[in-house]
């Protein structure tokens, strides 16, 4: 009887394959959280996995890596200008992969300006307030 041992070793990488991931078709409301999850099912380490917005790399803060093969992209209180098409992307030596999906926020804009508004509008008033009661106590 004979034993046979074969040293077998890949000699090519394996490309990144990507779970895809989805927001909520309907879209979100502004001030929601959202979270989604980029991960690689299978390619050789090492990995660089990152986020883009509309083709533009976002913060690393923005997002967490679990580990090797997983990302989270964490938004805690979307507003409008989070909306746009979000990609993760997975190198390694063998090359890419690229799996992406699109962030619609909603009725954010109208309570934003609102908020803005009371916010100018009490900040104005305070200050005004504080000058006429300090002009009172010199005089």
């Amino acid at each position: 009887m004979y034993l046979c041992l074969c040293p077998c070793t890949r000699t090519h990488p394996e490309l990144p394959q990507l779970e895809q991931f989805h927001f909520n078709a309907n879209g979100v409301n502004g001030g929601q959280a959202v979270r989604v999850m980029c991960m690689v099912l299978s390619g050789d380490l090492p990995l660089d996995i990152h986020w883009l917005k509309d083709g533009q790399p976002l913060l690393r803060s923005i997002y967490h890596k679990i580990d090797e093969y997983t990302l989270i992209l964490s938004l805690r209180q979307t507003v409008i200008g989070d909306s746009g098409n979000y990609t993760c992307v997975a190198r390694n030596a063998a090359g890419e992969a690229r799996r992406w999906s699109v962030l619609k926020v909603k009725g954010e804009r109208v309570k934003h300006a609102i908020l803005e508004f009371l916010y100018f509008f009490f900040y104005i008033w305070t200050i005004n307030f504080l000058c006429v009661f300090f002009v009172y106590l010199i005089i």
